[in-house]
């Protein structure tokens, strides 16, 4: 008697003609619940990053071109910025400007969503729907902490696109149709991410490679993979625009922001639970993982072990990998689901009828810990029109308003040397405070309560509170 037949509860089947794939129904109801609460909450807009992505945005438009020199800062403008992400911030600054922040967060809501669905198609083709359901669950808990109205996002979706169709071409035993390439002329002005996704088609036609592909088989990779680096050439800023992630990714600063921290266990626990399932799950069925699919996964692991925000790329790739190994040692389920099409219908419609609410009782722009919206529209118009110091988070805020940063998100162009002397202001060094301070002739600031310089400066000879609340605290030069 083999596994099956010993085993009832673990024997699977493709549902009948007619019925939805297994994977759509749990696919979907994890995408409706993640759609919902992005939709609704307050969690996409809690970066201050937002700000000046739509503020790049807005200035593309006006424009007519993508900015080669910084046009918002204080203490950068006219230096060389280079806007990699020009194109999502030109899809921000339209759905702002179409439908105000309802509409901006029913654009990244629903990327989100899809991008849930594109990874459930992917790891539904072998494994069952109870699986498809627990898996869709665990990368919803990593990716949640992530769903900002960033570009990043809009990345994850081309991520997992890209990697469903080398997944495809591989199991066929065949190249990925070149078309297919074409998908990275668009990634390679949406995020840096598109570097990682070179990475994952050199690695695919490697396995074919280690696979004794047919040497046409292997020509239609190298095809696919040189129109592919093509693509990511046909940017406005060229071969640098294809070396830009790895000179930022070598940036010694990268630390002192918090999503390029190491990973802790502790403050992201989706992340354990997602390793402990994929681990449980190999040992328990006694997965074989291809060479090439095992070298990813610790590549990418490592990755996010090191810094928090490849949590996502993990996330997103390595059930994509493994799906197809543990479905190999997997005996067959039942899967069921008559009426799979009634409960898809249903989720269909509390997905229309949730964007039907959200357009009709609009979204305004929420005050934050990064977003400072009460402090910020308070702020005595004069003191507008002052140089201003003010705390990382806060540069995208002000950047939106008119008001040109100290510093702001685009670590890339501040550059180590800035960067390091900020941290030694934002701790609360006076010395390198004064420095600043006269060099651009700072007459106010604005930081987080609990930053150390607010602190400090509540005792500064010469500075006095104007103002502070729980999100801020504005300090001004006195005579």
């Amino acid at each position: 008697m083999d596994r099956a037949q010993s085993n009832p509860a673990w024997t699977w089947q493709r549902p009948a003609i007619g019925d939805p794939p297994g994977w759509a129904l749990p696919a979907a109801c994890v995408a409706l619940a993640a759609f919902l609460v992005l939709t609704f909450g307050p969690a996409l807009f809690g970066d201050g990053d937002t700000s000046w992505h739509l503020a790049a945005g807005d200035w593309i438009l006006r424009h007519r071109a993508v900015p080669q020199v910084d046009p918002f800062s204080l203490t950068f403008a006219g230096r060389p910025w280079t806007a990699h992400e020009w194109l999502a911030e030109i899809v921000m600054a339209a759905a702002l400007a179409a439908g105000s922040w309802s509409a901006l967060a029913l654009l990244f809501a629903g990327l989100f969503a899809v991008t849930l669905l594109v990874i459930g198609r992917s790891i539904g083709r072998g494994l069952p729907p109870v699986a498809v359901l627990v898996t869709l669950a665990l990368v919803t808990t990593v990716l949640a902490p992530g769903a900002l109205a960033r570009p990043h996002v809009m990345g994850w979706l081309l991520l997992a696109s890209w990697l469903s169709i080398l997944l495809r071409a591989r199991e066929a035993g065949q190249a990925p149709p070149l078309a297919a390439a074409l998908l990275m002329l668009m990634w390679a002005n949406l995020h840096a991410s598109f570097l990682f996704g070179l990475g994952l088609a050199a690695a695919m036609a490697s396995d074919a490679l280690i696979a004794r592909a047919r040497p046409a088989e292997m020509g239609r990779w190298a095809a696919f993979g040189m129109l592919a680096l093509a693509c990511t050439l046909a940017t406005p800023h060229g071969l640098h625009g294809l070396l830009f992630p790895i000179q930022l990714s070598a940036m010694r600063t990268l630390p002192l922001i918090t999503e390029w921290l190491p990973t802790s266990f502790v403050d992201q626990p989706g992340f354990a639970l997602l390793i402990a399932a994929g681990i449980y799950a190999i040992v328990k069925w006694r997965v074989r993982v291809p060479l090439v699919r095992a070298v990813i996964v610790v590549a990418t692991l490592i990755m996010a072990l090191e810094h928090a925000r490849h949590q996502a790329i993990f996330a997103i790739v390595v059930p994509m990998l493994l799906a197809g190994p543990i479905a190999a040692a997997l005996p067959e389920r039942q899967a069921g689901g008559r009426r799979g099409w009634t409960l898809l219908s249903g989720v269909i419609a509390c997905a229309i009828v949730a964007t039907v609410v959200r357009l009709a009782s609009p979204a305004v722009e929420q005050d934050g810990p990064t977003n400072p919206v009460a402090m910020l529209d308070s702020l005595p118009p004069a003191l507008r029109n002052r140089p201003v110091m003010n705390g990382y988070a806060f540069g995208g805020p002000l950047i939106r308003r008119g008001i040109p940063a100290f510093i702001d998100g685009r670590a890339d162009m501040y550059g180590d040397d800035f960067m390091e002397d900020y941290a030694r202001i934002d701790g609360g060094d006076m010395a390198a405070f004064r420095r600043a301070a006269e060099r651009y002739r700072i007459a106010w600031t604005i930081f987080a309560p609990e930053a150390p310089i607010a602190a400090a400066l509540d005792h500064e000879p010469g500075w006095r509170r104007l103002s502070g609340d729980r999100r801020a605290v504005v300090h001004v030069r006195v005579p």
